[in-house]
């Protein structure tokens, strides 16, 4: 396996503290990070007039799509990370 050292990047272990587990991390950030590909996903499908599914996709896309699709992103004020 590569990693960043054998590439000769020094690498330091480095912790911080987001004031919340990092469950709770992940959970309100991949509303976030997974809205924005449903925009370039719909842009390609509509582009060359094909749906979105296993045919047109890599096997994990339509199920990412689904939950991307269902899911609101949280606003600032409501996210439980805001501070």
């Amino acid at each position: 396996m590569i990693s960043a050292e054998s590439l000769g990047h020094r690498v330091e272990e480095v912790r911080v503290d987001l004031g919340a587990g990092w469950e709770d991390v992940v959970l309100a950030d991949a509303p976030l990070r997974s809205t924005n590909p449903v925009t370039w996903i719909d842009g390609f499908a509509a582009a060359f007039e094909r749906p979105v599914d296993a045919g047109t996709v890599e096997p994990e896309t339509p199920a990412a799509y689904r939950w991307a699709t269902a899911v609101q992103a949280p606003s600032a004020g409501g996210c439980s990370l805001a501070r």
